[in-house]
């Protein structure tokens, strides 16, 4: 049994590796290839990627079965007729959009056109619900590597949280229908062979009378199998502060494999770096609460606990974070110990 089962398992491998190695190789653009010593020493994620054909058409998510994250953002003005600047990126067309404005009587949200002169990033992450196998093995690795105790349910269970969606099953060729603002709903995705869609969204309401952040939300998907983006409008002038994450402001012990296992899997809350709290806020008061953006070298995999962390430590803002198209969770140590800079996962 355990034979027939390697046999499918390299069949299966095969498979995806014809299909999709030009995006999920491991040196994949935007994902560190992952050493040798700890592609061997780590466990094993390559059954996270599925098998998806070139000819497969896009379909809308199943809120039994589907996991999506709209990742937090930050929106700004559409820039100016004759902006040339080659690192602009093209708005989504309406007619992959589909915006409609919803009413405040609650009948039927109807098309709009014509956009308010503000847009957004949409960065979707989509995943099979509970889809990751052999979570435990995972667990049982990383907890004997770091010592943990077969006593110790607790830290072995937040190790299962936060493993999960490393191990579960990304979602090629998906789309998804969110609510923003309760103003107005649009069309995300479709999603790319990493489980990622990524693109720029014309608003169709202004949100310059108040200019505080708004939430956006998949619709029929709620929480926690739908984690909601907050957008922080954010006008053209005044500063912005641009931020590190790993050991600026988060103890995440980067040159230490061992540290980066603990400090993302073993800790019950991550600790903030002595002052930055403090600092930030300082910061965010005397510049008027501008615009925040959180980078870090960790996988997108980790949204959720760097977002808690963020959210309970510092001012709201943008986290922009790897593609994880790597195999191996050594790939996580390798992306940490690499630089972040032009390493996000918009495309």
């Amino acid at each position: 049994m355990n034979f027939l089962s390697e046999v499918a398992a390299v069949g299966r491998r095969t498979a995806v590796d014809a299909l999709q190695s030009s995006t999920i190789d491991h040196d994949a653009p935007f994902s560190p290839e992952v050493p040798d010593d700890l592609r061997h020493s780590m466990p094993d994620l390559f059954d996270r990627f599925p098998i998806v054909f070139p000819w497969t058409k896009p379909e809308p998510v199943d809120p039994a079965l589907h996991n999506v994250w709209i990742l937090d953002n930050t929106a700004f003005r559409t820039p100016q007729p004759g902006d040339k600047r080659p690192e602009l990126a093209e708005i989504e067309p309406a007619k992959k959009t589909q915006p409609s404005r919803i009413s405040e009587d609650g009948s039927k949200p109807q098309p709009v056109r014509g956009g308010s002169g503000w847009e957004v990033e949409f960065v979707a992450c989509y995943f099979i619900k509970g889809s990751g196998k052999d979570v435990s093995r995972i667990v049982s690795h990383i907890a004997h590597e770091l010592q943990v105790s077969d006593e110790d349910i607790a830290t072995k269970k937040r190790i299962a949280e936060r493993v999960q969606p490393f191990a579960d099953t990304v979602l090629p060729k998906r789309t998804l229908r969110i609510s923003i603002d309760g103003k107005e709903q649009q069309t995300l995705g479709p999603s790319n062979y990493s489980g990622i869609s990524s693109g720029l969204h014309q608003l169709h309401f202004s949100p310059t009378q108040q200019l505080s952040p708004f939430v956006s939300n998949a619709i029929n998907l709620p929480p926690p199998f739908g984690i909601p983006s907050i957008t922080v409008p954010a006008e053209e002038r005044g500063w912005a502060v641009i931020s590190d994450i790993d050991d600026t402001i988060k103890i995440t012990q980067t040159p230490s494999p061992l540290g980066i296992l603990h400090e993302t899997f073993i800790v019950e809350d991550p600790t903030p770096v002595p002052g930055m709290p403090a600092l930030y806020s300082h910061i965010q008061s005397t510049l008027q609460y501008p615009p925040f953006f959180y980078l870090s070298a960790s996988p997108y995999n980790l949204y959720p606990f760097l977002r808690q962390f963020r959210e309970a430590h510092y001012p709201q803002g943008t986290i922009i974070l790897r593609d994880a198209s790597w195999q191996n969770l050594g790939g996580l140590i390798a992306s940490l110990n690499q630089d972040t800079q032009g390493k996000s996962i918009r495309d």
